[in-house]
């Protein structure tokens, strides 16, 4: 029970202090924090399209309408096969990318296009599927990918204080996700994401110029 009081009184702390530096950021530097939940649909297997779904949570910085920074944390289902088996595979990994946002055409609407481009940290959860006889086919436990996509975001509110997004992100695996017993690699991921999500304002919207 105390433990349990522990880490709710931690986790309570936690997001005051977030809300207390995101304010006291934007203040001294114009930095505009937003934190929000997105989900979407992935395209695996280039040759014959599969599809999957993400789900997770993200929190992105915007500078002045133009630079944003964003961190992402969400569930993942994939489909792939290995050079010794012709099956798709289902496996699931938590990714985490990192990436630059650049919005352009800003003045004009209150519909901004970007630009999204960073690596993907993803660790594998789940290979439930693994066929049991077939050889070196294990899914590899960690992957370090890139990610470049177009996409835009949309104020719902006049301060930026609600504000949705879409992004079409092309996903290149730089490892290998699965390795045979010597180590050599055998398969790089190449997968399409499609992702929609809703963000809101720790400080009550961005300042305008």
């Amino acid at each position: 029970m105390k433990s349990n009081l522990a880490k709710i009184i931690g986790n309570v702390a936690f997001v005051a202090l977030l809300f207390l530096f995101s304010g006291q950021m934007q203040a001294q530097t114009g930095w505009h924090p937003i934190i929000g939940v997105k989900g979407g649909l992935n395209v695996d297997n280039f040759n014959a399209p599969i599809l999957g779904s993400n789900i997770g949570a993200y929190f992105a910085m915007e500078k002045a309408d133009v630079w944003g920074v964003g961190l992402e944390a969400f569930y993942a289902q994939r489909h792939w096969q290995t050079l010794n088996n012709d099956q798709p595979r289902l496996v699931t990994y938590l990714e985490v990318p990192l990436y630059v946002n650049y919005f352009f055409l800003r003045k004009y609407t209150t519909i901004r296009p970007k630009i999204v481009l960073g690596p993907s940290f993803n660790f594998l959860l789940e290979d439930s599927d693994k066929p049991k006889n077939v050889q070196n086919a294990e899914a590899a436990n960690f992957e370090f990918a890139g990610i470049f996509g177009l996409g835009f975001n949309k104020d719902l509110t006049k301060d930026g204080h609600i504000t949705m997004f879409f992004d079409a992100r092309y996903m290149h695996g730089f490892t290998s996700i699965t390795e045979k017993e010597n180590g050599v690699s055998v398969d790089i991921n190449r997968t399409l994401r499609f992702h929609a999500g809703v963000g809101f304002s720790l400080t009550g919207g961005r300042k305008k110029k």
